[in-house]
């Protein structure tokens, strides 16, 4: 009698188990966010969140809740995050405190992708790649955020309705967005390989700015066999880069040829794509770089330095720069003697041909931060990354905080305060604030009130002044299917580093008609053929 009992008090105490967690499940299921998925989206997860989460107002939560945050931090930051300005205020207004784990820029990728293979991961991810969004997002591990953005979310939310070319660039082909954007409507982006030339040592020569390739070696010479930085030595450097880099290689300077270049070599030529490095333009060029290098006008280091000791070089206390390819002059160079340095106009090759690359009007990184499934604080973390999303407060972000950086006058525009003596404009705007290393959105209404620095005012002249040489058509910046990305890494990994590989090694050691046939039979044979396909397909869906 006693088992019986026991048997029937065991069947109640079970079933009354199944039904809580039946009633679990389904009161987790409704109050999920639209949009959201997995373990990181749940109100179950976000229990200990939601007691003190807010979802309208300020603060965010009553009680001080931590974020994990990895990202990469350039460089020339110095100060921990936490004790910049603007995050201050951020903690101060939300309540919301952040535990970094910043790696410089240069080893980023590395570290995010061991972070992505080892599953150990933190709450967001800054500074995320195409291939990440794509991949992780179908895996799961970046949560979809469209339905936490339309909740949570109001000043993202009207930047999207209001500009609906925003949105379609961070949605994914599937229909979902798997991170937060940084976006710079300024207008005057469209530059990025720009070419600059020493003034100062062309006047001592009383030289002109060269027009042609071939004035352009004539100069170079010039650099090489005078002693112009004075300094009692032969260590000028006639032409310097890095090799690889968007804004500091040669792809630009392919345009005198016929043809320009770029990082994966993709064109776009009447809608439709071409791959620049098999055209005999392409092969025109790379003749004129060897005929450089030969004659000791080209620093042999170009293919190995890195952006650091590249500065290095222009910075050095006797000026050993004569012409270098960058953004920006001062980059390179340094405030001061960036003075010394000229644009110098797209060179015109044997053939006539005077050309540019171009590039967006506007900025926009689509990965800037992603959120991970394993964070507790999904809901919390959306409200939080949109408060930097108000207007003025991107503005401080991006470009430092008012009382630093810039002043608020009284009829609404804005004056940027003088760059400290010792400082660029860069590091000054990096002294408080993470910049391109952190999610903001800044509209060209709003760019347009600020009266700039000299060297945005510079910017601007210079993008009007080289406009009419770029090439408008280009491949635009899109987000590919799962599928299509994983083939476009594996073609472009062996497509691309070959074709790299070979660049510099013609440019260095010549032989480039001898190899020719074979390089674009090889080219072929890995696959050419469905890379250009991928693009195009892409390239129609996207208009």
């Amino acid at each position: 009698m006693k088992i019986q009992q026991n048997k029937h008090r065991f069947q109640r105490l079970t079933a009354a188990a199944l039904l809580l967690v039946l009633l679990a499940g389904c009161s987790e299921e409704q109050s999920a966010p639209s949009g959201s998925s997995g373990p990181a989206a749940s109100s179950a997860d976000n229990a200990a969140d939601n007691r003190t989460f807010n979802e309208t107002g300020l603060p965010l939560v009553n009680e001080t809740t931590t974020l994990t945050i990895a990202g990469g931090q350039n460089a020339q930051i110095k100060k921990t995050w936490n004790d910049m300005i603007v995050f201050k205020k951020l903690e101060e207004l939300t309540n919301v405190h952040v535990e970094w784990d910043l790696t410089p820029n240069p080893d980023w990728s590395n570290k995010r992708n061991l972070l992505f293979a080892g599953g150990d991961l933190p709450d967001a991810i800054l500074n995320l790649s195409n291939g990440d969004l794509v991949k992780y997002g179908a895996q799961g591990t970046l949560i979809p955020l469209e339905g936490l953005i339309e909740q949570y979310a109001p000043n993202l939310t009207k930047v999207l309705e209001e500009q609906p070319k925003f949105r379609k660039a961070i949605t994914a082909p599937d229909g979902h967005i798997y991170a937060f954007p940084r976006i710079l409507d300024s207008g005057i982006e469209g530059l990025s390989d720009t070419h600059w030339i020493n003034k100062t040592w062309l006047d001592k020569l009383s030289l002109p700015l060269p027009t042609t390739t071939e004035e352009y070696r004539d100069v170079l010479k010039a650099f090489k066999e005078n002693d112009l930085n004075g300094n009692g030595k032969k260590d000028e450097i006639p032409f310097s880069f890095v090799f690889g880099g968007q804004s500091t290689s040669l792809y630009s300077l392919f345009g005198a040829f016929g043809v320009l270049d770029n990082p994966n070599h993709i064109n776009v030529n009447g809608g439709q794509v071409e791959f620049s490095a098999i055209q005999p333009e392409y092969k025109e060029a790379i003749h004129y770089f060897h005929s450089l290098y030969a004659d000791g006008l080209i620093d042999p280091e170009s293919f190995t330095q890195n952006n650091q000791q590249y500065t290095a070089k222009g910075t050095n206390a006797d000026a050993l720069i004569g012409s270098y390819v960058n953004y920006n002059d001062y980059g390179v160079v340094g405030e001061g003697r960036d003075d010394d340095y000229v644009s110098l106009p797209p060179l015109k090759g044997p053939g006539g041909a005077q050309q540019l690359n171009s590039y967006p009007e506007y900025y926009l990184f689509k990965g800037a931060l992603g959120i991970t499934n394993v964070n507790p604080h999904s809901e919390l973390t959306v409200r939080w990354i949109d408060q930097v999303f108000d207007t003025k407060t991107s503005w401080e972000f991006g470009f430092g905080p008012f009382g630093v950086n810039y002043t608020e006058k009284s009829d609404g525009t804005i004056e940027a305060n003088p760059v400290p003596e010792g400082l660029n404009f860069n590091q000054f705007r990096l002294s408080e604030a993470p910049a391109n290393d952190f999610p903001y959105i800044i509209l060209r209404d709003y760019y347009d009130k600020v009266q700039q620095s000299e060297a945005v005012e510079n910017r601007k002249k210079l993008v009007a002044e080289l406009s009419p040489y770029q090439v408008k058509e280009y491949y635009p910046d899109i987000l590919f299917s799962e599928e299509d990305q994983r083939n476009l890494d594996r073609l472009n990994k062996d497509i691309v580093e070959y074709v790299n590989q070979q660049q510099a090694k013609w440019i260095v050691d010549g032989k480039i008609d001898e190899e020719w046939d074979a390089y674009v039979a090889q080219i072929n044979k890995m696959g050419l053929d469905e890379l250009i396909s991928i693009y195009q397909t892409n390239l129609d869906r996207d208009r």
